[in-house]
């Protein structure tokens, strides 16, 4: 049991670290992630706060649930999908005002 409850924190850590990641670096307000350990799944929604995180399913038994979240995101736009919308490229003149 021991064991098993250490490999369990082993992932929670690796997933966290992941998330991150992509929040540093993506300019992202929130992130979701799918969570999907031999035939089960769960949802994670993060944001700076923590996280949300649904209960597991086996997803071989219930393959719409995984299907429909992909379909949803599929169709959210990118606000909706996490990116930070108040984030843009530089203009010429801001990048030339960085490089003084």
């Amino acid at each position: 049991f021991e064991q098993q409850a250490g490999e369990h924190m082993k992932r929670q850590g690796q997933i966290t670290s992941y998330t991150a990641a992509i929040s540093g670096s993506q300019f992202c307000v929130h992130v979701f992630s799918v969570s999907i350990c031999a035939n089960t799944a769960l949802f994670i929604r993060w944001d700076r706060c923590g996280a949300v995180v649904s209960k597991h399913f086996d997803y071989l038994k219930y393959p719409k649930l995984l299907a429909n979240f992909f379909w949803r995101y599929l169709h959210l736009d990118a606000h909706q999908q996490g990116y930070n919308s108040t984030v843009s490229k530089s203009s010429h003149a801001e990048k030339e005002e960085a490089r003084k």
